[in-house]
């Protein structure tokens, strides 16, 4: 009696330990979750919808950064240069022709002296200034500065403006790309919570399998020490009960994993202990869905994609077809210019020169070699692969769903199958005991009874986790989820 004692709060201590997120023991409650709050806390923890959300709010930004491009751009600049030494330019030496030639006229005409020139060679070199070395000359002043602005307007351009169209549908895009994220975390939290409510149950029922065998085997040695029974049936029952220990070892191990598992998949703290509020309910299998005859396969989010994709294709194919449209562009810049050998742009009295401009760019492509109409040829072909993945694709969800429908009615009719068994053995295992107590039955049919209910137990509880993992993928394949 108190080896059966010690053994049920043994049993119990690693119970609780195992169901951490089940039970617990401190003071502190737990968080509680049921499925769908699992989902929405996925949703709000997990880093790939968090990603996935991110990435639908960069594309919004792209989106506003582009609608940029048709609004008037500004650009101011100011410049201030200092030359220490004014830049030489190098020039034809126009002087010296004009004074040889002045002063040689009037030596012709008697004006002046031929001994008035020194060297009579100059003369002789005449007015071509080749014959005269270049003369060095310093333009500008010490210190230029310059303070200007330029205006650009896209006034009008028939591809910005389909291209700005697309980039909307592209946001669109994204936004359907972080529910396609969604619904595979919800997926993958559901199948990880049935998983780990089975595993729980797994050990629940094992764990009244224990209590029960262990009242057994304690009647069984008490019958023994009297000699009604032989040492061969109690060691029957031992080797029984030990392998249900073990078992219940291999188990707790599971239930510990499942549970991390699903805190994983959840974005939970996994060293955090947490509870299912949620319980298995055969009932939640039968889904009025199953009674429908067909499902509208435009509601899978992939076709919607699909399409979308097939909406920016063919902007994309407009934007060809106006290609040949001109583009309209306004432009105006202001600038004034100080020059000045001192430091002085800052005084009242500077002098400061202005240029200003104002007018319109026009452009067209006239002739592009053909270049845009094979791009379109393209385009063209683009959106017919999609349209025929389109199809493709539908078909490959008709042949889904009806799968998904038939597992889902098979798992549904293996649970009730072994439903159905479980009870039966369980009525064995009862009539059996009843029997071995009253001495008309062999311990050998007990121990072959639990063994019995323990395998119809096993085989219940694996319809049961494949029925509702049928379920989910019911609910994916018909665009539920």
């Amino acid at each position: 009696m108190l080896v059966s004692n010690q053994f049920k709060k043994y049993s119990k201590r690693m119970f609780i330990s195992a169901a951490g997120f089940l039970f617990f023991s401190g003071v502190k409650a737990q968080p509680a979750f049921t499925l769908k709050q699992a989902i929405q806390y996925a949703y709000e923890h997990t880093s790939k919808v968090q990603n996935a959300l991110l990435e639908e709010k960069i594309t919004t930004a792209k989106v506003k950064e582009f609608a940029g491009i048709g609004m008037p751009q500004v650009k101011a600049s100011a410049d201030m240069k200092y030359f220490p030494n004014v830049p030489t330019q190098v020039i034809p030496n126009f002087i010296a022709p004009a004074t040889v030639g002045a002063i040689g006229g009037l030596v012709q005409s008697g004006a002046l002296s031929p001994s008035i020139i020194n060297n009579p060679a100059l003369l002789a070199a005449g007015a071509d200034p080749k014959n005269y070395p270049a003369l060095a000359a310093q333009f500008g002043t010490s210190y230029n500065t310059s303070l200007g602005a330029n205006v650009s307007w896209l006034v009008a351009d028939a591809s910005y403006f389909l291209a700005k169209q697309a980039q909307k549908e592209l946001d669109k895009l994204m936004q359907f790309n972080t529910q396609r994220t969604k619904i595979e975390t919800a997926e993958q939290v559901s199948k990880a919570y049935y998983t780990a409510l089975i595993s729980q149950k797994k050990l629940t029922v094992l764990q009244a399998n224990i209590d029960r065998l262990s009242l057994l085997l304690k009647d069984t040695k008490e019958y023994n020490k009297q000699g009604f029974i032989e040492k061969l049936d109690v060691d029957r029952l031992q080797v029984s009960f030990n392998n249900l220990q073990t078992e219940q070892t291999k188990i707790i191990e599971m239930v510990a994993l499942t549970s991390a598992v699903l805190k994983f998949q959840m974005g939970f703290d996994i060293q955090q202990p947490m509870i299912m509020s949620d319980s298995i309910n055969e009932k939640e299998l039968f889904d009025e869905q199953l009674a429908q005859t067909s499902f509208n396969t435009n509601n899978r989010l992939e076709i919607m994609m699909l399409n979308k994709q097939i909406e920016l294709t063919r902007l994309q194919l407009k934007a060809r077809e106006w290609a040949w449209l001109p583009n309209l562009v306004a432009i105006g810049s202001y600038s004034t210019n100080h020059y000045s050998n001192e430091v002085d742009f800052f005084k009242h009295k500077s002098k400061y020169y202005p240029t200003s401009l104002l007018g319109v760019s026009i452009g067209a492509t006239v002739f592009d070699g053909n270049q845009n109409k094979f791009k379109k040829q393209q385009v063209r072909l683009q959106i017919q692969q999609t349209q025929n993945d389109v199809v493709n694709i539908k078909n490959a969800f008709e042949l889904e769903i009806a799968n998904a429908k038939v597992t889902l009615k098979s798992a549904i009719l293996s649970i009730q199958s072994q439903k159905a068994n479980m009870t039966l053995a369980e009525e064995i295992v009862r009539v059996t005991k009843i029997k071995y107590q009253q001495g008309v039955g062999s311990n050998l049919e007990v121990v072959s009874a639990e063994t019995a209910l323990k395998e119809a137990q096993t085989n219940y509880l694996a319809a049961l986790y494949d029925a509702y993992v049928a379920k989910v993928n019911f609910e994916k394949a018909t665009g539920t989820l």
